[in-house]
C-alpha cells in the first residue's frame, strides 16, 4: 500500500463520483489511485457518512480531513 496521502481536493472528487454511483474501480482509474487506496479512504468516507447526498453539494475539505484524521489506524494510508 502507498505511503502517499491523497489530496483533499482529490477526496472530494472520490465523494462527488460515488454520489454519482460511478463503479469504484473507475473512480480509482479517474483519480489515478490504487484501487487498495481507493477502498480505504471509501470505508473511512462512507463510515463518516460522507458518501451520500447530492453530488454538487460536497463535503467542505475541512470536514474531510478531520475524517481521514480520525480513522482507526490500519485504514488509510
Amino acid at each position: 500500500m502507498s505511503n502517499r496521502r491523497v489530496e483533499m481536493d482529490r477526496l472530494q472528487e472520490l465523494v462527488r463520483l460515488h454520489r454519482l454511483g460511478t463503479p469504484a474501480r473507475q473512480v480509482a482509474r479517474v483519480l489515478r489511485m490504487g484501487v487498495d487506496v481507493e477502498r480505504n479512504y471509501r470505508r473511512v468516507l462512507e463510515a463518516a457518512g460522507l458518501l451520500r447526498g447530492d453530488a454538487q453539494v460536497l463535503p467542505e475539505l475541512e470536514v474531510l480531513k478531520t475524517a481521514v484524521r480520525n480513522r482507526p489506524a490500519n485504514d488509510v494510508p
